[in-house]
C-alpha cells in the first residue's frame, strides 16, 4: 500500500513539475518520502527530498529548498552514498547563498569539505587511491583481462565482445 502511494506521489511530483507547479511538485515528492519510509525503504527517502528540493529551488523557496537539501544529505551520509552526501551538502550551500544566508552556507560548506576530504574510507585510503588494485595494477590497467584479451574472450579486443552477434 505505502509502496503504491509513494509511487503515486512521485508521478504527481513528476507531473506538478512538468506543468510548472513546483510548489505543488515539491509537496508531492515530500509525500513520496513519507511514503517510502512507511514502506519501510528508507533508502529511498533522499531521492525523493532532494527531488522536494530542487522543485523548492524551482519555486524561489531557497531557504526551504536549503533545510530540505540538508535532511537529504544528513540521509545519504547515514549510510546511503558517500558522493551523494557531497553533493547533497554542496546543493544546500547553493540554496543558502541564494536566499541570502551566507553563514549558513558557509557551514554547509565546510560539512561538505569535511564529508567528501576527512573520511578515510572515502578519500584518502590505499583502497580508494593510491593501491595498486585500483589504479597501476594489471588488473586494472593493462592485464589480458581488461584491455586486450587476446584468446581468452574476456573483454575487449575478442570476438565474443565487439563482433559476436552483432552482426
Amino acid at each position: 500500500m505505502f509502496v503504491s502511494a509513494a509511487i503515486a506521489y512521485d508521478g504527481a511530483g513528476r507531473d506538478y513539475a512538468l506543468a510548472g507547479i513546483f510548489d505543488k511538485a515539491a509537496g508531492a515528492w515530500k509525500l513520496a518520502d513519507d511514503a517510502v519510509v512507511a514502506a519501510s525503504l528508507p533508502e529511498w527517502q533522499p531521492i525523493a527530498l532532494e527531488f522536494a528540493s530542487r522543485a523548492w529551488m524551482a519555486s524561489g523557496h531557497y531557504d526551504t529548498a536549503a533545510q530540505v537539501m540538508e535532511t537529504a544529505a544528513a540521509k545519504w551520509a547515514a549510510g546511503f552514498a558517500r558522493q551523494s552526501t557531497f553533493d547533497a551538502w554542496n546543493k544546500a550551500v547553493v540554496a543558502w547563498d541564494l536566499a541570502g544566508h551566507a553563514d549558513k552556507a558557509e557551514v554547509d560548506r565546510l560539512i561538505a569539505s569535511s564529508a567528501w576530504n576527512a573520511s578515510s574510507a572515502w578519500n584518502a585510503s590505499s583502497a580508494w587511491n593510491a593501491s595498486s588494485a585500483w589504479n597501476a595494477s594489471s588488473a586494472w590497467n593493462a592485464s589480458s583481462a581488461w584491455n586486450s584479451a587476446g584468446d581468452s574472450g574476456a573483454w575487449n579486443a575478442t570476438a565474443d565482445w565487439n563482433t559476436g552477434g552483432w552482426d
